[in-house]
Protein backbone atom coordinates (compact mmCIF):
# COMPACT_ATOMS: atom_id res chain seq x y z
CA UNK A 1 0.00 0.00 0.00
CA UNK A 2 2.64 2.65 0.71
CA UNK A 3 4.34 1.75 -2.52
CA UNK A 4 0.84 2.11 -4.89
CA UNK A 5 -0.82 4.65 -1.98
CA UNK A 6 -4.31 3.56 -0.83
CA UNK A 7 -6.84 4.92 -3.09
CA UNK A 8 -5.12 2.22 -5.94
CA UNK A 9 -4.35 -0.40 -3.27
CA UNK A 10 -8.33 -0.17 -2.82
CA UNK A 11 -9.47 -0.23 -5.76
CA UNK A 12 -6.71 -3.15 -6.78
CA UNK A 13 -8.87 -5.04 -3.81
CA UNK A 14 -12.05 -4.45 -5.57
CA UNK A 15 -10.77 -6.24 -8.53
CA UNK A 16 -9.28 -8.72 -6.62
CA UNK A 17 -12.54 -11.30 -6.56
CA UNK A 18 -13.10 -10.87 -10.31
CA UNK A 19 -9.60 -10.89 -11.33
CA UNK A 20 -9.55 -14.53 -9.47
CA UNK A 21 -12.82 -15.86 -10.85
CA UNK A 22 -11.84 -14.82 -14.42
CA UNK A 23 -8.35 -17.07 -13.80
CA UNK A 24 -9.90 -20.05 -12.10
CA UNK A 25 -12.49 -20.44 -14.89
CA UNK A 26 -9.60 -21.52 -17.61
CA UNK A 27 -6.82 -22.72 -15.11
CA UNK A 28 -9.26 -24.92 -12.98
CA UNK A 29 -12.16 -25.58 -15.39
CA UNK A 30 -14.97 -23.48 -12.94
CA UNK A 31 -18.20 -22.98 -14.29
CA UNK A 32 -18.95 -19.52 -14.85
CA UNK A 33 -21.74 -18.39 -13.48
CA UNK A 34 -24.35 -15.71 -16.03
CA UNK A 35 -23.98 -13.00 -13.52
CA UNK A 36 -20.26 -13.17 -13.63
CA UNK A 37 -19.49 -11.19 -16.89
CA UNK A 38 -22.26 -8.94 -15.42
CA UNK A 39 -20.03 -8.55 -12.29
CA UNK A 40 -17.06 -7.90 -14.25
CA UNK A 41 -18.16 -5.19 -15.79
CA UNK A 42 -19.62 -3.56 -13.21
CA UNK A 43 -16.55 -3.72 -11.22
CA UNK A 44 -14.42 -2.53 -13.88
CA UNK A 45 -16.78 0.47 -14.90
CA UNK A 46 -16.95 1.69 -11.26
CA UNK A 47 -12.99 1.60 -11.21
CA UNK A 48 -12.45 3.27 -14.62
CA UNK A 49 -14.96 5.87 -13.14
CA UNK A 50 -13.21 6.55 -9.38
CA UNK A 51 -10.11 6.83 -11.46
CA UNK A 52 -11.16 9.65 -14.16
CA UNK A 53 -13.00 11.43 -11.40
CA UNK A 54 -9.18 12.98 -10.09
Amino acid sequence: MATIGVSRGSQLQRAQPVLTLAWAVPLLGEPLAPSAPIAFVAVSARIIVTRRAR
